[in-house]
Parts: C-alpha cells; sequence; structure tokens
C-alpha cells in the first residue's frame, strides 16, 4: 500500500459516520414536514381526532433519529434498521432512489478503536 493511500484511508469519514449525518439530515427533513402538516391541520381542525393525521408523520422523524443515534455508535440494529429504511427509500423515485443508494454504499459499519494511534 503506497503512502497516499494510506493516508486517504486514515482521513476518510468511517461510513457509520456517512449514514449518521444522512438520517440527520432525513430527521431534521421529516421535522420540518411534520411541523408544515401540523400547522395546517391547527388552522383548519375541528376535532381533536383530526390530529392523528400529523402525528403519523411523527413516525419518520423517529425511525431516522433512532438509527441516527444508532449509527454514531455503530450499533448493528441500527446498522440493519438502516438497510431496511434504504430499501424502502429505493422506491422513493429519484430523490428517495439516490439517498437510498448513499445509504446502501455506507451500511458496512466496523467500531472504531479510539486509540488508532501508529504502534
Amino acid at each position: 500500500m503506497d503512502e497516499y493511500q494510506q493516508t486517504y484511508e486514515s482521513n476518510s469519514i468511517p461510513k457509520n459516520e456517512k449514514a449518521m449525518t444522512a438520517h440527520r439530515i432525513l430527521a431534521i427533513f421529516y421535522t420540518a414536514i411534520a411541523a408544515i402538516v401540523f400547522a395546517v391541520f391547527v388552522f383548519r381542525s375541528e376535532s381533536i381526532k383530526d390530529f392523528a393525521v400529523p402525528l403519523i408523520f411523527c413516525i419518520p422523524v423517529i425511525v431516522h433519529g433512532l438509527i441516527a443515534y444508532g449509527a454514531a455508535r455503530a450499533n448493528s440494529i441500527a446498522q440493519t434498521a438502516s438497510i431496511i429504511v434504504a430499501l424502502f427509500m429505493l422506491a422513493g423515485i429519484p430523490i428517495g432512489t439516490l439517498i437510498g443508494i448513499y445509504l446502501l454504499r455506507n451500511s458496512r459499519w466496523e467500531k472504531q478503536l479510539f486509540n488508532k494511534g501508529k504502534a
């Protein structure tokens, strides 16, 4: 392995952190959508039963938030959940497909050692 490749690999961002960032961005995006839907229902609803619809939009926020939390710690359950969510996102042509592919490409996580110094 030459010096350039070794330097590149040591400076690259771990895949679990890339997946964590993507899931955080998606959680923020879905939070904005849920807030807009909730605001619309506040002004248009006549009954408390109408608020079930905006609460459904909170499910993706919770899912992506939990996966991001687990991805930050390279948790294997979060890794599996990330792959499952990525597979569902592939159906969302065109943007969901691109995000799904990105998540699948970054689905092989490795536990990071804190002391990676040279021996």
